[in-house]
């Protein structure tokens, strides 16, 4: 676990308080309920005025890993590849074909970035393809960093249709856009 695995949480007991501390150790044990595998955590929390107690179920939130100023995508963005384009170089498959070839180029790099691609549109409609490289991700939206990008450039996360894309794009414009605020938290 990172030295920088911040937790804050928050008990029944006091609703409106949030409590914060830092994890110090992970235990292996895992513990199995109902196909549900869970494992118990050791937090490290400053309890001056005793309000807190063993045994009292908390609502955890640990941060391993954060990022400011970063460009952000949704996830499936980094995943798609429009119908038709394969490889750029070398005529490669098309389709369904070309989207099994993108996710085998997604390859890794330095402390677990990848290589990979995100498609940006025009405000004619047409897609051209930005090389990336990923960062961490928070289940929704991902690190991306690369030349040619810019806040506010309209990624493409699915395929609606050709005749459908320039309007889809503008109907989920605030969805599609790269994100310049705080980055994710894992």
């Amino acid at each position: 676990m990172p030295a920088r695995s911040i937790a804050s949480f928050t008990v029944q007991a006091f609703p409106g308080r949030t409590f914060q501390g830092k994890v110090r150790q992970v235990r292996r044990g895992p513990i199995t309920v109902q196909n549900v595998v869970t494992y118990d955590v050791v937090v490290a929390v400053a309890n001056p005025d005793r309000s807190l107690f063993p045994g009292m179920t908390a609502d955890m939130h640990i941060v391993i890993d954060e990022r400011d100023e970063v460009l952000r995508v949704p996830l499936p963005a980094v995943r798609f590849t429009p119908e038709g384009f394969g490889r750029v170089r070398g005529g490669g498959p098309r389709g369904s074909e070309a989207r099994a070839e993108n996710r085998s180029e997604v390859r890794p790099s330095e402390r677990g970035a990848r290589r990979t691609r995100v498609w940006v549109m025009n405000d004619e409609g047409s897609l051209r393809p930005v090389p990336v490289t990923t960062g961490i991700d928070d289940g929704a939206l991902i690190e991306v960093s690369g030349e040619g990008l810019e806040a506010g450039d309209k990624v493409v996360v699915n395929e609606t249709g050709a005749e459908q894309r320039r309007a889809s794009a503008v109907q989920n414009q605030g969805q599609n856009q790269f994100l310049r605020q705080p980055g994710p938290r894992l």
